[in-house]
């Protein structure tokens, strides 16, 4: 990954990272918030629903022991006319008036009067069971007579009978002159009205639970399985030994919450989506700010890795560390162009008093056998065979002088050499002409070329043949002082390179002697000047390109020739 895509990168998460994480803590506190408040709505409804329940089941007894009390002389009355049955059709039209006024007036929503025998001798919710018996009531009557109780009953509303939940109580009443008296049971039915005291806000529902099932007092609302109930079992609104046992379940509806923690997620992916585009925008400003002077430096870096030492970075004049470095990568390119220059006049001089000593060297051998020659002629132009002493000193003045020329000609040559002309060319195509010059020789030449045209090198044609005819001759000098062998000549293109080897099996390479093949005036010929593998390693650089050489003493040397492919521009249409 690039630098301006680490940054961007990091200034996302660092971005992100804050809004996520607050995000997450605003969600657990506002949730554990609402459960904490809900908790306690809960605890409050569960407390106002035990005692609303127990206010019913007070209000039943009391309604009950109204009934009961012998001072209430209309109720005692008709108590005793029912035990008696002593009814006309006017009594009995009275009591069937009579009977709903007493429902309506005590608060009740079922009556009914039962004799010893059990038989019902009215009932105001049901008025069909008259005449039954009614077994239970006197048996819930002799274990819990005066106590609220929760029984299963039908009730008739609006003409049909209907199963309802309801708080009775059961009591006997004791009726003057009329035997042992009636058991009064009246109840009162547990419907939405019970439950309308527990709502708060509209958030709170209830519900009725009992063995059998759920008896709905209200309609409840959509998700109630997704409620928060309240943390104990429920509110049991009846013992295990009465006759029905039920539980009122609250809950809260946490529609509130998950609007909240709805619109805090979509709060927090807007901010996150704003937060990236920031994020990205200010990564790709500070990387440009930052990569830029890095960019440079690494323009600057591979320049002078080309040899360029006079480029110079374009830099501002601020105060940040990186446009620091880049001046001092200026200051350091310019002082390596003034050392650059000091070492090449040092190599220089150091170039031309090599030279000198090389020449005076070269010179003064010839110069021996010269001035020994004159000073024999001169001593001896008085004797008779001073014609021959004549004729084999001239002889040899000339031969030496011959010498002189021919060294004052190859320094001249490696003095003035010229500018190569490029122009595209095939390197297998100039390795063949050379190879013409050495067929049928002593030193057998083998070529090894590929027939098919390798990839054009810009380079002048007569200096590249000349690289290799100065390869081919050392290869066939090395091949002799051996005294057997043979030359291999191979072309081929490496990736970006045009390469072309000259191997043999001549006498080898020792060491040392490949650590100084290139130097000038270096030679292990005996009449050798040392100048022809510098002049071919000249030759080779002013093209852009290298050598190279590998080999073992006695055992054969190679001499590879790595030259860059033209990058030709494509033909007009």
């Amino acid at each position: 990954m690039k630098l301006r895509g680490k940054f961007t990168a990091v200034f996302g998460v660092a971005a992100l990272t804050p809004i996520l994480g607050a995000t997450l803590v605003l969600r657990v506190t506002i949730r554990r918030t609402y459960e904490d408040a809900a908790a306690r709505v809960l605890a409050n409804a569960r407390r106002v629903g035990e005692a609303q329940f127990h206010a019913l089941a007070r209000t039943v007894q009391d309604a009950a022991g109204a009934l009961a009390d012998p001072h209430d002389r209309d109720t005692h009355d008709l108590l005793v006319d029912l035990q008696r049955g002593t009814f006309d059709e006017d009594r009995q039209r009275e009591l069937a008036h009579r009977a709903p006024e007493l429902l309506r007036e005590r608060g009740l929503d079922l009556l009914e009067i039962v004799d010893r025998s059990g038989r019902v001798l009215a009932c105001g919710h049901v008025p069909a069971r008259v005449g039954d018996t009614d077994p239970e009531a006197l048996a819930r009557a002799a274990r819990f007579e005066g106590q609220p109780l929760l029984v299963d009953e039908h009730v008739l509303t609006g003409g049909r009978l209907e199963p309802a939940l309801a708080v009775e109580t059961l009591r006997w009443a004791r009726l003057e002159g009329a035997g042992a008296g009636v058991l009064i049971v009246a109840g009162r039915k547990l419907d939405a009205q019970f439950l309308e005291g527990l709502h708060q806000h509209g958030r709170l529902e209830a519900r009725l639970v009992t063995p059998g099932g759920v008896a709905e007092l209200a309609a409840l609302p959509e998700g109630w399985d997704t409620l928060h109930r309240h943390p104990s079992e429920a509110l049991q609104l009846a013992g295990a030994d009465h006759v029905v046992r039920a539980w009122l379940e609250l809950a809260v509806i946490d529609t509130d919450l998950r609007s909240v923690l709805e619109g805090i997620t979509q709060g927090a992916t807007l901010a996150a989506a704003g937060a990236l585009l920031l994020a990205l925008v200010l990564g790709m400003f500070v990387a440009h700010r930052i990569t830029q002077p890095v960019r440079e430096m690494a323009r600057g870096a591979e320049a002078i890795a080309r040899g360029r030492l006079d480029v110079r970075l374009e830099s501002r004049p601020r105060s940040d560390e990186l446009w620091d470095l880049l001046r001092a990568f200026n200051a350091m390119t310019e002082e390596l162009a003034r050392s650059k220059e000091q070492l090449v006049q040092a190599e220089r001089v150091a170039a031309w008093r090599e030279i000198a000593r090389r020449i005076a060297h070269e010179i003064k051998n010839p110069l021996t056998p010269i001035q020994m020659s004159i000073e024999t002629m001169r001593k001896t132009q008085d004797r008779a065979e001073f014609g021959e002493i004549f004729d084999e000193g001239t002889r040899t003045i000339l031969d030496e002088v011959a010498r002189l020329k021919r060294i004052v000609q190859e320094f001249s040559d490696f003095a003035r050499m010229p500018k190569p002309e490029l122009s595209p060319c095939d390197l297998g195509e100039i390795a063949r002409g050379a190879l013409t010059l050495y067929q049928g020789g002593a030193t057998p030449v083998r070529a090894e070329l590929p027939p098919a045209a390798l990839p054009a090198v810009m380079a002048d044609k007569q200096q590249l043949q000349q690289v290799i005819l100065n390869l081919l001759e050392n290869a066939r000098d090395a091949v002799q002082r051996k005294g057997s062998g043979e030359i291999v000549v191979r072309a081929r293109k490496n990736g970006a390179a045009v390469e072309l080897e000259v191997e043999d099996t001549g006498i080898g390479l020792s060491d040392s002697v490949r650590e100084r093949l290139f130097t000038p005036y270096f030679t292990t010929k005996e009449s050798g000047t040392g100048l022809g593998l510098a002049i071919v390693h000249r030759i080779v650089t002013d093209h852009g390109g290298r050598i190279s050489a590998r080999g073992a003493e006695g055992k054969g040397a190679s001499f590879t020739l790595h030259l860059p492919v033209a990058e030709l521009a494509a033909p007009e249409p």
